[in-house]
């Protein structure tokens, strides 16, 4: 559900949304076996910590091959969730993430023309692959011995070299990527998230009327210009419009708010929000860029042109 809504938990550095593949499955698996409270904490952390750092290792393959990357390691912490919340011992527990290994879902395609509401399953469907993973591997069956650290397995798929490859152990009880994980302040993507905010802050500090906007430049990474959320403009769908940069911007301008409530079908041929969007440009800054490529920030830099000829301008370096 919260994936639904653009309302869940993200990994920025992996780009994954842990959360909404992981909690379901601690939630209906952890009922089954009855567990507690404390038992359903250590397992969702576990299955956190083997998603986040799979994502960390193999993103850069993942993003060429044009999957998703929540769909590509999703099943993968569930079955961690799964077979921890079962009580699967060691050997059985390999088994059942390598069954989990074979199951990716999802592309991270977003035309211009829009993307449909598919994606909102992914991490669905992960959980649910997760679980059968986990379940097959305690009823018997088995899975090849080597394929997190076999050049021929996961890595090959993802085309993982040595250096991200290390990234899966190496800090492994010292570094807690689970601490790593945010959640959206906005009901729409997370490379959205800094340029509502920075507008946000605009708008108030400076007692901003909507109707007093002449045009307003969004400065972003390449990624979320040209590959996320600078590509749909006038969108015809919810989802679409949580994919939309120009369009949720000036929905937030004009309504005030950006929680899923506000995208609704009537806002999505409003007149006036249209004619806001069509003053809001996306571009690729060059500092904002820089940043990204070293660490993965997601930053934005919103300036904001009155009729009357003054400018604000507000950078969130990360959200």
């Amino acid at each position: 559900f919260s994936h639904g809504t653009e309302s869940d938990d993200f990994h920025p550095a992996s780009s994954l949304k842990c959360g909404s593949a992981l909690v379901p499955t601690a939630l209906s698996v952890g009922e089954r076996e009855d567990a507690s409270g404390a038992e359903f904490l250590l397992a969702l952390v576990a299955g956190m910590e083997v998603m986040a750092r799979l994502g960390l290792a193999a993103l850069g393959g993942i993003r060429r091959r044009g999957l998703h990357p929540t769909g590509s390691t999703g099943a993968i912490g569930a079955a961690s969730v799964a077979g921890r919340l079962m009580g699967l011992d060691e050997p059985t527990l390999h088994h059942a993430l390598t069954i989990a290994a074979l199951s990716r879902f999802g592309y991270s395609e977003i035309p211009s023309e829009g993307r449909g509401n598919v994606k909102r399953l992914f991490p669905g469907m992960a959980a649910a692959a997760g679980v059968r993973a986990a379940q097959l591997a305690a009823i018997g069956v088995t899975a090849p011995p080597k394929t997190f650290g076999d050049a021929k397995g996961f890595s090959r798929a993802f085309e993982v070299d040595a250096k991200e490859e290390s990234r899966l152990i190496s800090t492994l009880g010292q570094e807690w990527e689970t601490l790593n994980v945010r959640f959206k302040l906005f009901a729409q993507d997370g490379y959205i998230q800094p340029m509502t905010e920075a507008t946000r802050r605009l708008m108030t500090a400076n007692d901003i009327d909507f109707r007093d906007i002449d045009q307003v430049r969004v400065g972003v990474s390449h990624r979320a210009c040209n590959e996320v959320a600078g590509v749909i403009r006038s969108p015809r769908t919810i989802t679409d419009a949580q994919f939309s940069a120009s369009f949720s911007l000036a929905l937030f301008m004009v309504a005030g708010t950006a929680d899923y409530s506000a995208y609704s079908l009537e806002r999505l041929s409003d007149p006036v929000i249209l004619g806001l969007e069509d003053r809001i440009s996306v571009y690729v800054d060059d500092d904002v860029e820089t940043r990204y490529q070293a660490s993965r920030p997601r930053g934005a830099k919103v300036a904001i042109r009155l009729r009357s000829g003054v400018e604000f301008s507000e950078y969130v370096a990360d959200l």
